[in-house]
């Protein structure tokens, strides 16, 4: 089930996924990057050309029309879908309320308070 939260790398509020309803945007996007990866592999080295191919653009289209599918939310390009993946930030910070960045976090890189203080400094 999708949660809306605060994503650092998108700097703005997102619908984030578990990993069940993530795993096929992520093979989308996956697809994508090697198909990018393959092209320039083959010559074509400049990044501007490889971007400008359709079959990469479809395949980018492609990962972010499951994610507009799944929230509704449309995002701008595919590597924004890398910042959706709920596992990958830890549990909402109880001062600011904007997650951890990660969920090892030993404080919250919005506010700086520990995530062990019981009160506000």
């Amino acid at each position: 089930m999708p949660e809306y939260r605060y994503s650092y790398r998108l700097k703005r509020k997102v619908w984030m996924l578990d990993d069940a309803d993530y795993a096929p945007i992520g093979a989308a996007v996956d697809n994508y990057v090697n198909a990018r990866k393959d092209v320039r592999r083959n010559g074509e080295t400049r990044l501007g050309v490889a971007a400008e191919r359709d079959d990469l653009a479809a395949l980018g289209q492609y990962a972010l029309g499951l994610y507009e599918d799944k929230t509704g939310l449309v995002l701008a390009h595919p590597f924004d879908l890398r910042a959706v993946r709920a596992a990958l930030y830890g549990p909402d910070c109880q001062f600011c309320s904007k997650p951890l960045r990660t969920p090892q976090a030993k404080l919250c890189a919005a506010c700086g308070e520990d995530r062990a203080t019981e009160t506000p400094r």
